[in-house]
């Protein structure tokens, strides 16, 4: 099964993931040799704009489903890459607690799969809902397990009231429950929010 799930995900990278970067090269080919009046050239951008987020998603499902992937040291370098890249087009500046030193721990698909969706549902949130200047993203161990935080100097929310990320927030917390985990949230108006994920030590 592992050999099967590394020969799947180098099929995706290799040859849908090539394709799909051929198809994003030329679009934005096309789009420099549009003249900017032209109708074509909205379309244009919004192909090569779609396309460039068709291959992130192959991005993160091959890492996903890669077992060389299996560990705590490959979550921490992915979360932090994802999230330096996520904010450097848009202004928000994106602050990173780096361990210096990471245990050898086994972390499962399953876990680096949710652990990574909610932390990527965390970060859209605070570009859609929280108008912050500044994003935090930390990793910490200890013996009782990983906490992942995120954290925004947004405007905060009352956490007692119905809020536009409600569906986001319930589904983060599903998937640290599904794999046995935490989730908590800390949030005033005009005091930004903090996300807790927490899970285990091995």
């Amino acid at each position: 099964m592992e050999q099967l799930r590394i020969q799947i995900a180098g099929d995706l990278h290799d040859d849908v993931g090539a394709r799909l970067t051929k198809v994003a090269m030329l679009t934005e080919l096309m789009d420099r040799e549009t003249a900017p009046t032209d109708k074509a050239k909205g379309r244009l951008q919004k192909i090569s704009a779609a396309t460039r987020e068709v291959i992130q998603a192959m991005d993160e499902i091959v890492w996903t489903i890669n077992p060389k992937n299996d560990t705590l040291d490959h979550l921490a370098n992915y979360i932090f890459q994802y999230a330096q890249d996520y904010f450097q087009p848009t202004g928000v500046r994106c602050r990173l607690d780096v361990p210096a030193q990471l245990p050898d721990w086994p972390v499962t698909t399953e876990e680096r799969h949710n652990l990574f969706m909610a932390v990527k549902e965390s970060l859209n949130n605070i570009l859609k809902h929280a108008a912050a200047t500044e994003a935090r993203v930390g990793l910490a161990v200890d013996h009782t397990g990983l906490t992942i935080l995120v954290a925004d100097n947004g405007r905060g929310f009352a956490t007692d009231q119905p809020h536009k990320s409600g569906d986001g927030l319930s589904n983060m917390k599903q998937r640290l429950e599904r794999i046995g985990g935490r989730l908590t949230l800390e949030s005033q108006p005009g005091a930004g929010t903090r996300i807790k994920m927490e899970l285990d030590g091995r």
